[in-house]
């Protein structure tokens, strides 16, 4: 039930226009916004998503597209890197995409063999001077993803070591194209795209974040070609990141001509039964960005770094769209297995996935979860039904009631309490994002255009006057139960005393953060 426009109308009401496929042609209903974000606001979350224009995901663009370019300048180019008349060849390229002739496979091989593995062609040059080309090839391949779309990388996804060896006849195709200089490579070992490092995509993933996945922790490890020269993990960076771009764009353009054929889809794997149902090694890897796993040391690793971080949400963000649209990921099992995850996260990893993730009611259902799963024995017994009942979640009396009397499962230091005081401030937060939303209508009177930013929100008056006057109440009884945890875990001597006294100004200033909110 996608949406497919919206409209306001003539009570300057914001209309949404929803089309369910049928076998016999199609089921058109209008709804109000509010009556949306009531029972489906992760419909608006995907609309929202798909036609939003930012930096970071725009607009598909109108594409003009003249053909591929000619096999003998594609030899020519190849030629020309093979000779490290690497300027040239980039010259010609960027000439061929402004006059919208697509590159062929081998030259985005081309581009991806130059960023993972310079030093094969660049040999006389300095490591200055090999990044810098290695980032001018890497913003070719995002100028030809521009130009030409996602369908332009569609062959590249065979080229990782399980597709690549398995098809044999593409692999001497590949080869024969790649092999220009025919008069001295008769001793030459034959080639290999640089993607055949890696065993997939997540593989690649999992490299870029240092995290080493169980099924190889026990194997002999050696090191890859493409660290062989100077900056090694920052251009396997450099490859993740056109990649993740590809595929969120890929995501974008089958919004309208069937998601089933996406390609990020296509890389998580079905279960016996041919659903979606396990994402345990793809949530390993994206959490690994955040601390989530063990380090060499037997510590809980901390925070890789900030892209690092930046790559993994997008990823996350990828698999919730597809969890929304038509359960082509089961929700439930990925709610169920984020969380999982999400608990072995300190304070500031879990308040960077909440900034960087962008769908919003993915992360109220992961922090609702939590919440439920906690001790609920201080819970007053009137409420207790509201831990796992039908519909639960959209319950006020449950955010005022329910949330705010739990205590965390493992309740060892400050952290812990800390940790569980900022999930209650997010899960309260999230509750009215979810079911809020403003926009710009734009309307024309008496010949001049106005534009007013209108906000909708599903949360019922009887609901903001119980807050209203319920929320002192429910916010003093919630600092005294703070206290009590605070004042059964602190140890208030030691090295942990400096520690306890911050901590214990965190969690005043994340109380009194939603004292305002209320």
């Amino acid at each position: 039930m996608p949406i497919t426009s919206h409209r306001f109308d003539d009570k300057k009401r914001l209309i949404y226009t929803l089309t369910t496929p049928m076998s016999d042609g199609a089921i058109t209903e209008h709804v109000t916004a509010e009556q949306l974000l009531s029972y489906g606001p992760e419909f608006v979350e995907l609309y929202q998503y798909f036609h939003s224009d930012s930096p970071t995901l725009p607009l598909e663009k109108k594409r003009e597209h003249r053909g591929e370019i000619q096999s003998k300048i594609e030899v020519m180019i190849l030629h020309y890197m093979e000779e490290e008349h690497y300027d040239a060849a980039m010259d010609i390229i960027k000439r061929i995409v402004t006059a919208r002739r697509q590159p062929s496979k081998n030259i985005l091989l081309a581009l991806f063999d130059f960023i993972l593995r310079p030093a094969m062609v660049l040999r006389r040059r300095t490591p200055k001077e090999i990044l810098q080309l290695t980032q001018e090839a890497q913003r070719m391949l995002f100028y030809i993803l521009e130009c030409f779309g996602p369908g332009a990388f569609g062959e590249i996804w065979v080229m990782f070591k399980p597709n690549f060896f398995g098809r044999l006849h593409q692999r001497r195709a590949v080869q024969a194209a790649m092999e220009v200089d025919n008069d001295d490579d008769e001793d030459d070992e034959p080639y290999e795209c640089s993607l055949t490092e890696f065993d997939d995509f997540w593989d690649l993933a999992a490299n870029c974040f240092r995290y080493q996945e169980a099924r190889v922790r026990n194997q002999p490890q050696t090191e890859r070609p493409s660290l062989k020269a100077a900056a090694g993990h920052m251009r396997r960076r450099m490859v993740l990141d056109v990649l993740i771009t590809v595929l969120e764009a890929d995501l974008r353009h089958r919004r309208e001509n069937g998601m089933e054929q996406c390609v990020f889809l296509g890389m998580i794997r079905k279960d016996s039964e041919g659903q979606r149902t396990q994402f345990d090694r793809y949530l390993d890897i994206i959490f690994s960005a955040f601390g989530s796993h063990m380090g060499d040391d037997g510590r809980p690793a901390q925070l890789k770094d900030a892209e690092a971080a930046e790559f993994a949400g997008r990823l996350l963000n990828m698999l919730a769209v597809l969890s929304y649209s038509d359960n082509l990921v089961t929700p439930a099992p990925l709610v169920d297995q984020t969380y999982r995850r999400f608990t072995k996260l300190d304070v500031d990893s879990c308040a960077n996935l909440i900034q960087i993730i962008k769908c919003t009611t993915f992360l109220s259902a992961v922090c609702d979860l939590y919440l439920s799963d906690s001790d609920c024995s201080c819970v007053p017994k009137q409420y207790q039904g509201l831990r796992k009942g039908r519909n639960a979640s959209l319950s006020v009396d449950k955010l005022l009631h329910f949330n705010m009397r739990t205590r965390p499962l493992r309740m060892q230091s400050l952290e812990d309490v800390y940790r569980h005081v900022m999930v209650v401030v997010w899960r309260y937060k999230l509750f009215f994002s979810e079911r809020s939303l403003r926009c710009d209508a734009c309307f024309t009177k008496n010949g001049v255009t106005c534009i007013i930013n209108k906000p909708v929100t599903t949360v019922t008056s009887m609901d903001q006057i119980k807050i209203i006057e319920s929320g002192t109440d429910v916010i003093q009884g919630w600092k005294k139960h703070v206290e009590e945890m605070t004042e059964q875990v602190r140890s208030g001597h030691g090295d942990s005393e400096a520690d306890d006294k911050r901590l214990a100004r965190q969690i005043q200033w994340a109380i009194e953060t939603l004292e305002l909110c209320m």
